[in-house]
């Protein structure tokens, strides 16, 4: 059995959680970044036993098709996840299939966005 397995099966759930940053998020939401990162860590608590292990606020000019933050930070973080080994990595906006389909195999992990997550709870 693996490591997540095994937490998931105790319970325990490993997390990330990636906050998107837009220009467009500020004239539809005045609240920072920062508070909209906690918000989104809290959502994620909101799971059960869940232990959050990375939160980070990615600043985008504009998204990507493919996998919404683009392939260098795709990689950036698939580095850092592979000595973290998170469960989930929540992402706080929607995500189309693809996306989510492409950060997964990027990442090597369960991804949900913040759709998926507000379901989950």
């Amino acid at each position: 059995m693996s490591q997540t397995e095994q937490n998931i099966n105790s319970g325990l759930i490993r997390a990330a959680v990636v906050h998107v940053e837009l220009p467009t998020n500020t004239a539809l939401d005045p609240r920072t970044p920062e508070a909209l990162l906690e918000e989104a860590v809290n959502l994620t608590y909101a799971l059960g036993d869940v232990q959050v292990v990375h939160r980070v606020t990615v600043n985008l000019q504009r998204t990507t098709p493919k996998t919404l933050i683009g392939s260098g930070k795709v990689v950036e973080l698939a580095e850092l996840y592979a000595e973290l080994k998170p469960d989930v990595v929540v992402v706080d906006t929607s995500l189309s299939p693809t996306q989510q389909r492409n950060l997964e195999l990027g990442l090597n992990v369960k991804v949900i966005d913040r759709t998926g997550l507000i379901i989950e709870i």
